[in-house]
């Protein structure tokens, strides 16, 4: 995953440097920013899932572009793991897939000196596919789990800047979301005992912080 996030963020930075150069021919208060989410690194630092329970945001790149107090932003992120192991002395197959994107829009309130806040709205859709397969000489059973989660968030955004260019930048945000979980159990030999079930839920849910950033401005 992380060598990922790495590529992406230099795809990123090149990109954003031939685009900053042309915003330069047009309006000197026209920026691009690349942002890279420390949770990661604070995950493999601390005790395992406890930065997972609290820092809730999905983001783990995101590109900004900005004009005089204006900010658009669009974070994504994605993932694939695949595994195998046995149960019962049968080969059991594990695959999860996971895409993240959020667009969203803030507005900077605040300026003094090193410091600056912003306060935004945004959206944002995070689907998980996990399926489980084990496989027998006489049938292949195949449990299939589709995960969609998607709603608006309300954040706030302190930024401390450490020169013209590096900074860093504490999230905290408010998020109403409705999942829809979809799960699907296949038997290939007695398609009798297949079935399928749809579940939906509703919930807010609050972060302090929910993302720390390291922050680029071109």
């Amino acid at each position: 995953m992380m060598k990922k996030i790495v590529c992406l963020l230099l795809v990123t930075l090149a990109a954003g440097s031939f685009f900053a150069g042309a915003a330069n021919r047009d309006s000197s208060k026209l920026k691009f920013h690349v942002l890279l989410s420390g949770r990661p690194l604070l995950s493999a630092l601390s005790a395992r899932d406890s930065v997972k329970n609290f820092m809730y945001s999905h983001n783990q790149l995101e590109v900004q572009v900005s004009y005089k107090k204006h900010q658009i932003g669009f974070g994504f992120d994605a993932g694939y793991t695949k595994s195998t192991d046995l149960i019962n002395n049968l080969p059991r197959a594990f695959t999860k897939q996971s895409t993240f994107f959020s667009p969203h829009y803030a507005y900077k309130f605040y300026q003094q000196k090193k410091w600056s806040a912003f306060v935004g709205v945004g959206y944002y859709v995070n689907t998980i596919d996990s399926k489980v397969t084990v496989t027998s000489p006489i049938e292949v059973v195949t449990n299939q789990t589709t995960q969609t989660e998607e709603g608006s968030t309300l954040f706030l955004r302190a930024n401390y800047k450490f020169t013209r260019r590096f900074s860093i930048e504490f999230e905290t945000a408010f998020y109403r979301s409705r999942e829809r979980i979809e799960e699907i159990k296949d038997y290939s030999l007695t398609p009798s005992l297949s079935s399928a079930k749809s579940t939906y839920r509703d919930f807010r849910t609050y972060a302090f912080p929910s993302n720390v950033w390291l922050k680029y401005s071109f």
